[in-house]
């Protein structure tokens, strides 16, 4: 579960088909918003080693290429935000920071995914 205010954070690699998985909107589903993405750079976390996860040779690692990470946090908490990062894209020219939303936007966002008022799924 994701405390109040907390965040997920998710590296995800950009190129082929990964491109295509469209993280903002698989998030949306949950009520997770982008507020920050950033380039990758494995050389910031000591002892980081990507694996395959699948198939024969799961735990052998790949070439990483272009990667972002991506920082969500629950629609409910973007009321007290976080100071802006500071730049307002990243080097591949992908913008950082989150779109701005209509007031009816927690509303829209739950009819578009199949939730009624109760919070029980349609």
């Amino acid at each position: 579960m994701l405390r109040p205010h907390g965040e997920v954070h998710v590296s995800h690699k950009m190129g082929g088909p990964y491109g295509q998985w469209n993280l903002e909107e698989l998030t949306s589903r949950w009520s997770l918003l982008l507020v920050d993405r950033s380039d990758f750079n494995k050389h910031e976390f000591p002892g980081y080693c990507n694996k395959r996860g699948d198939g024969p040779r799961c735990d052998r690692p790949f070439p990483l290429g272009a990667s972002c990470s991506y920082k969500f946090r629950r629609l409910g908490d973007l009321s007290e935000t976080k100071p802006p990062s500071s730049s307002s894209s990243s080097s591949l020219g992908i913008p950082t920071v989150a779109p701005s939303l209509g007031a009816d936007w927690p509303e829209q966002s739950r009819m578009m995914h199949g939730h009624q008022e109760d919070g029980i799924r349609a």
